[in-house]
């Protein structure tokens, strides 16, 4: 070839068009976008967290049933929903109620049913 490999023309630099693709986020935005992430690595923190703590038998199972019943009925209950917000359509947190309830049944029958199974893969580890 004619020319060195680092060659560059004249003509590029002035038909160089420069940050076209950049755009402005909000900061709302940028904060909203990252809160599912920022949620699940939390849920990640805790569990490992809790998981410790019951290793090191720092925290007892009755008081951590304990708690979890409490903040199981609480949010079934919905009174971090209720108080928060005022809505004119009570059946429509009714319906949100119901679906709360299963949802959490969901996780929670699985768990059940494979309680017997974790316990003995436990025991074994």
């Amino acid at each position: 070839q004619p020319y060195k490999d680092n060659y560059v023309d004249s003509s590029f630099l002035d038909s160089l068009i420069l940050n076209a693709n950049v755009q402005r986020y909000e900061f709302r935005t940028l904060c909203h976008g990252a809160l599912p992430i920022i949620w699940q690595l939390s849920l990640v923190v805790i569990f490992v967290n809790v998981w410790w703590r019951m290793q090191r038998l720092i925290w007892d199972l009755q008081w951590l049933l304990a708690l979890d019943i409490v903040l199981f009925g609480y949010l079934i209950l919905g009174g971090w929903r209720k108080e928060d917000h005022k809505m004119e359509d009570q059946a429509l947190w009714d319906v949100l109620d119901v679906l709360d309830v299963l949802q959490a049944l969901k996780i929670i029958f699985p768990l059940w049913v494979l309680a017997p199974l974790l316990q003995t893969l436990t025991r074994s580890w």
